[in-house]
């Protein structure tokens, strides 16, 4: 019996989808990864109109304005910087989030007058948003895959392969000869998990900033799903990857954040 009838339904669904979304971008001519990162801009913009319905005193287009200038520019700068810099332009989702996609969008919204908080609060629902379209890319193009398993999805060498544009470069570790377990479709679950804490914390309070609830929210579930990765660029420290280590700190940071909101509030 062929093994792959063997596999879960869902094995079969996932690589299905692998497969019908590389004949997809090469349609367009776009690899997978940059087109997930593309119409991630879709819930972006979602969110800066939510943004606008839930709290006052925001203007939702420059909201998605100061988004869309980082996706398209600010961060391929932030990543060239931080290679020429340390020797490693790879992506590691909670260190770009606390260096890069946090400040340059504070920046950015400022210089257009939004009000700090009107930021934060957009941050805080847009990108578990952003980040959960992010890691179907993941998934889509083979990076961040998780540790063997038997019933694991099975990468093909079409699947996994690098690209650059004149923007943008993605290079992906390679391909696991075993399968291996879907673990960017657990980390979008722990991006929609923490937007629906976000969301509640939005309809029971309107002064509780959002941003430190999703930067909570998530990397307490970063922690734990991050042993299960297989494929890393970035290193280890210890017993911790570096991953798990900023999880830590950031999480400890937006506790602090909160506590100290709810006290002066």
């Amino acid at each position: 019996m062929d093994s792959t009838l063997r596999q879960p339904a869902y094995v079969r669904t996932l690589e299905s989808f692998i497969d019908t979304a590389h004949t997809l971008s090469r349609r367009y001519s776009q690899h997978p990864y940059f087109l997930a990162a593309d119409v991630s801009l879709i819930p972006i913009l979602g969110t800066a109109l939510l943004t606008d319905a839930l709290r006052p005193e925001a203007t939702w287009w420059k909201l998605f304005l100061s988004m869309a200038v980082f996706h398209t520019l600010g961060y391929n700068l932030y990543l060239w910087a931080k290679k020429r810099l340390i020797r490693n332009g790879s992506r590691s989702a909670i260190q770009d989030i606390a260096l890069a996609v946090i400040p340059q969008n504070l920046l950015l919204c400022a210089v257009m007058g939004v009000p700090v908080a009107r930021t934060v609060d957009f941050l805080g629902l847009g990108l578990p948003a952003m980040l959960a379209v992010y890691r179907v890319g993941c998934l889509v193009s083979g990076c961040c895959y998780g540790r063997p398993h038997p019933h694991g999805i099975r990468y093909q060498g079409r699947h996994i392969y690098g690209a650059s544009t004149r923007l943008r470069q993605y290079n992906p570790g390679p391909c696991p000869p075993v399968p291996v377990r879907p673990v960017q479709l657990l980390d979008a679950c722990a991006q929609l998990s923490a937007l629906a804490a976000v969301l509640i914390t939005a309809t029971l309070s309107d002064t509780v900033p959002l941003l430190p609830v999703y930067l909570l929210g998530y990397c307490i579930l970063r922690i734990p799903l991050d042993r299960m990765r297989g494929h890393r660029h970035r290193p280890t420290y210890g017993r911790l990857s570096e991953a798990q280590w900023s999880a830590l700190f950031v999480a400890t940071a937006a506790a602090a954040w909160l506590t100290a909101s709810l006290t002066t509030g």
